[in-house]
C-alpha cells in the first residue's frame, strides 16, 4: 500500500511539474506580445504634453509646452542656430514644428492633417526639405514639404489595409522605407510623382514572417548611395534582423533573445559598424555586430524600460525610459566590459517619454506626455 501510494505520489509530482513547465513556457511565449502591447498602447484624452531640451553639460531641462492632448510620439531634429524640431502629434492629428534659437526665442508652427478624421502621426524623420512621417491610424505615409507646408500622402498602391505603420527611414539614395508591424513586412516606397508611386514589400516568403512584425528600423549604409541594408526590431516577434534589398533580397535574423525582451527601436552605429537596439521587456540595451548578426546579441544594463533611441554621437547614445518615473538615459560605451548608464528624470513624475533626438550642438530633445492610468492596447494586433 505504501509502495503504491509512493508511485502515485511520484506520478502526481511529475505531472504537476510537467504542467508547471508547460505553463511557464507558454507564459514566456506570451510575454513578448504582452510587452509589445504595453509599449505600443497610447492613452487617450486631453493629456498634458511637452517637448524637452536637455543640456547634458549643465544637466538642465528646458520645457516647451505642447497642446493638451498632443500625445507626441516621434521627434526629428535638424540644424543649430536655429534648431528645427519636428514632432508627430498623434493625439491631435498633426505635425508640429518648433524653431529654437535659445530659451527666450523659439516659435511653433502647426501643420494639421485634414485628409482623414483620425490620421495618428506616429514616427518621423527628416531628409532635406522633406519631413516624412507614418500615419498609424490612417494607414498612410505622409510627406511634409518644409519649404511650402504642403502635405502629400501615400497609401494603397501595394500597401495593404491596416499595415500597422510604425517607423520610417530614408536611405542615402532617397528611397523611403517603412515598417509594417501588423502586416509583418517592410515596405519600400518608390515615388515617380504624387499620383504615380508604389509600395514594394519585403520579408515575404521568409520563414520568419509569421512572428516578425518590424517596428523600429534604420538604414545601414555600406557604400552610399547605392548600397545599404535595413535593420529592424520586432517587439512582438522578440527578435531583430537585417534586410539586404538586393535581387533577390535576403534576410538575416539575429540569434536568440531572451523571451519577453521585446526589442523596439534600433539604430546603426556608423563609426563602429554596430547595431544597437532597445529591449524594454528585459531592461537592457542590446548590441549586435553587423558582421556576426546571427550570433546572440550582447546585453548592456540594467536600464529601466528603454524605448526609443537617438543617433550615436561618438561613444554616446541617448534613450527614453518608459518606467514609472519617466527618464532620459545617457549610455557611454568604451568596450563590452566598460560602459555606463546615467539617468535623468524628466521634470514632473509619471511622464511617458517617447522619441528622443540629438541635435548638432549635442542638446537632447525628447517628447513626452502624461498618460492615463488605464492604457488601451490599440496599437498592436
Amino acid at each position: 500500500m505504501n509502495s503504491q501510494h509512493s508511485k502515485w505520489k511520484r506520478l502526481t509530482v511529475a505531472v504537476g511539474l510537467a504542467v508547471m513547465t508547460l505553463l511557464a513556457a507558454t507564459a514566456l511565449i506570451d510575454q513578448s506580445r504582452a510587452e509589445a502591447s504595453r509599449l505600443n498602447s497610447i492613452s487617450v484624452g486631453a493629456r498634458a504634453s511637452y517637448l524637452y531640451r536637455f543640456d547634458a553639460a549643465a544637466q538642465t531641462f528646458f520645457t516647451i509646452p505642447l497642446s493638451n492632448g498632443a500625445v507626441p510620439i516621434g521627434v526629428a531634429v535638424t540644424g543649430t542656430n536655429p534648431t528645427r524640431v519636428w514632432i508627430a502629434e498623434y493625439g491631435l492629428n498633426r505635425v508640429s514644428h518648433v524653431i529654437f534659437t535659445d530659451t527666450t526665442n523659439y516659435a511653433q508652427t502647426i501643420y494639421p492633417i485634414t485628409s482623414t478624421a483620425n490620421s495618428g502621426p506616429f514616427l518621423i524623420t527628416v531628409d532635406g526639405s522633406a519631413v516624412w512621417f507614418t500615419e498609424r491610424e490612417a494607414n498612410r505615409v505622409g510627406r511634409l514639404n518644409a519649404a511650402t507646408g504642403q502635405i502629400d500622402e501615400f497609401h494603397g498602391h501595394g500597401l495593404p489595409a491596416n499595415a500597422g505603420l510604425a517607423d520610417v527611414s530614408v536611405a542615402p539614395d532617397g528611397t523611403v522605407w517603412v515598417a509594417g508591424q501588423y502586416a509583418k513586412r517592410l515596405y519600400r516606397l518608390v515615388i515617380t510623382s504624387t499620383v504615380d508611386y508604389a509600395f514594394q514589400e519585403f520579408l515575404a516568403g521568409t520563414n520568419v514572417t509569421t512572428t516578425v512584425g518590424p517596428f523600429g528600423i534604420d538604414v545601414v549604409v555600406i557604400n552610399p548611395p547605392s548600397s545599404y541594408q535595413v535593420a529592424f526590431a520586432s517587439p512582438e516577434g522578440n527578435r531583430i534582423g537585417l534586410l539586404t534589398p538586393a535581387t533577390p533580397p535576403s534576410v538575416l535574423i539575429a540569434g536568440t533573445l531572451a523571451s519577453g525582451f521585446a526589442p523596439t527601436d534600433i539604430v546603426y552605429d556608423v563609426g563602429r559598424d554596430f547595431v544597437w537596439f532597445s529591449e524594454p521587456g528585459g531592461n537592457y540595451l542590446g548590441l549586435s555586430f553587423k558582421s556576426t548578426l546571427g550570433n546572440a546579441p550582447t546585453q548592456f544594463g540594467p536600464v529601466a524600460r528603454p524605448a526609443f533611441l537617438s543617433r550615436v554621437e561618438g561613444n554616446t547614445l541617448w534613450l527614453s525610459q518608459q518606467d514609472l518615473i519617466g527618464q532620459l538615459a545617457r549610455f557611454v560605451y568604451t568596450a563590452t566590459d566598460n560602459y555606463t548608464f546615467t539617468s535623468y528624470a524628466l521634470p514632473g513624475l509619471g511622464l511617458r517619454p517617447n522619441g528622443v533626438a540629438l541635435s548638432s550642438d549635442r542638446a537632447v530633445w525628447a517628447a513626452a506626455y502624461r498618460p492615463e492610468r488605464v492604457f488601451l492596447p490599440a496599437l498592436l494586433k
